[in-house]
């Protein structure tokens, strides 16, 4: 028995050709107004959730050189700050290598003093550094200076706060604490100068002044020790993190490529497929119409 195709079926099945037609036409139009192979997850499910996974990597990597941008601003804020604080000490060691020679006459023993006054509270000054909202020599105390408004040190317990700069978890801490500059054995660089500026004005025993003057001068250099090591951790940390934004830049370079490789069209060869998309949209509508114009000899065979 012989089968016909009817006349309604065929009308369906170009109908259903001319739209797919269109649609791969207009995914071609689209993709070459965009440069984008993916404009929507339906283009390419699996493509389209890589592309995600990457972006989600990027956005990673970009939270992680913010925080290594944030965190060399303040090193650079505590490395300035040391820098000046050396400066100062070596002024307070011209100013007590004066104090301690016996020919320096009582009446300028008070400007020495003074001036030494004036060093001890811009020490203090530079010790509670901020940058930004946290104190840059704080440590853990994110509230609290490292001195108070009397010059007496923290006394909670500094302790090192550390960021996390790349995927691999790397570490790095936030500052030097105040008290690893500013502290011997036998006190701080406040303590001493305040007792070197006491003798200098004068106690009525002259031995023990020239004593304490002479005590203080030695322990300046103990300070300037520690403030120079200070200072060399941190251009450490700031070398450290100059490489780690390297690899960042780096690694986030590598995942765009991938997003461009997976997203991105070739503009080319979307061009040829949009002429051939083109190319048969026509011929399916040519043959649509012809159909649409047969014959009552066309239908009775």
């Amino acid at each position: 028995m012989a089968f016909r195709v009817t006349d309604s079926g065929s009308n369906a099945r170009l109908t259903g050709q001319i739209a797919t037609a269109r649609q791969r036409v207009s995914v071609s139009q689209e993709q070459l107004a965009s440069g984008k192979r993916i404009n929507r997850p339906s283009d390419d499910p699996i493509g389209a959730d890589t592309i995600l996974r990457l972006r989600t990597t990027q956005a990673e990597l970009k939270k992680f050189a913010n925080n290594a941008a944030s965190l060399k601003e303040g090193l650079q804020v505590g490395d300035d700050a040391l820098n000046q604080y050396q400066e100062v000490l070596d002024r307070a060691r011209a100013l007590l290598t004066r104090a301690a020679t016996d020919t320096v006459v009582v009446e300028a023993r008070e400007p020495i003093a003074l001036e030494l006054d004036g060093i001890t509270s811009r020490l203090q000054q530079l010790a509670n550094t901020k940058s930004g909202d946290y104190y840059v020599f704080g440590g853990g105390r994110i509230d609290a200076p490292p001195f108070d408004n009397s010059g007496v040190l923290n006394a909670t317990a500094a302790s090192d706060v550390t960021i996390q700069v790349e995927p691999e978890g790397t570490l790095i801490a936030t500052g030097i604490t105040a008290e690893s500059f500013v502290s011997d054995s036998t006190g701080t660089i406040l303590d001493a100068l305040k007792t070197a500026a006491t003798a200098i004005r004068g106690t009525g025993d002259a031995t023990a002044d020239r004593a304490a003057i002479r005590t203080t001068l030695d322990r300046l250099n103990t300070f300037s020790s520690l403030s120079n090591e200070a200072r060399t951790k941190i251009g450490e940390r700031i070398n450290h993190l100059d490489e780690i934004t390297d690899r960042l830049t780096q690694y986030n370079l590598s995942v765009e490529g991938s997003v461009q490789r997976i997203e991105n069209v070739d503009l080319a060869e979307a061009a040829v497929t949009l002429t051939a998309t083109n190319t048969t949209l026509d011929a399916i509508l040519q043959a649509s119409a012809r159909f649409g114009r047969r014959s009552l000899l066309d239908f009775l065979g």
